[in-house]
């Protein structure tokens, strides 16, 4: 059998004897992350094991919710996770502790972010055109023109840096964190 439980009850132990050192209330605990210390928040949110460990969560720009995949460890996966935060939040499938998320405006990396997810070269206006149309198919003309024309007098190199870290920080950031605060709306606390 997978030793979690016993880890778990170690490290409580362990927070508790740090947080009585500083004054802290155990009862208290607050996970807080940006960015990929984020998804790590969201998978501690969806995760049977770490049930008990915190009391508030604080969800700063977390990534695509989608792409966190099940953690792969010596013990049972689905004893740790079971399935990703998105389904695991669409389902319900949460701790039920106050969540404080937020993204901030320029999170995006941009381009490279954009070819992990796309799979795409694009260094021309009309190579972020192509994108767009295959992605967004017939609304990639609006989305095109939500990106680009909001970038007047800039090169063509630099429009299309801007306008790919505005559609990744919209991807990868925005959706995931309006994504979330839906599931949690829609499922609510115990105790609301």
């Amino acid at each position: 059998t997978c030793q979690l439980k016993m880890q778990k009850e170690k490290n409580m132990k362990n927070m508790v004897k740090i947080l009585i050192g500083f004054q802290g209330d155990p009862g208290k605990v607050t996970l807080w992350g940006l960015s990929s210390g984020a998804q790590y928040v969201c998978n501690l949110l969806v995760s049977p094991a770490a049930e008990d460990l915190f009391h508030r969560a604080v969800v700063q720009s977390c990534t695509d919710l989608n792409n966190v995949r099940q953690v792969h460890g010596s013990c049972k996966v689905n004893a740790v996770k079971p399935m990703s935060s998105m389904e695991a939040l669409m389902g319900g499938h949460f701790h039920r502790v106050p969540v404080l998320l937020g993204v901030t405006e320029h999170d995006g990396l941009g381009k490279c972010e954009l070819e992990q997810t796309f799979l795409h070269d694009v260094r021309s206006r009309a190579d972020f055109k192509e994108l767009l149309q295959e992605e967004f198919g017939d609304k990639a003309e609006e989305v095109f023109s939500h990106y680009w024309s909001s970038l007047p007098d800039l090169s063509e190199a630099h429009a299309v840096h801007k306008s790919l870290s505005l559609l990744s920080n919209d991807l990868w950031y925005f959706a995931g964190t309006y994504c979330m605060a839906e599931m949690t709306a829609l499922h609510g606390r115990n105790d609301v």
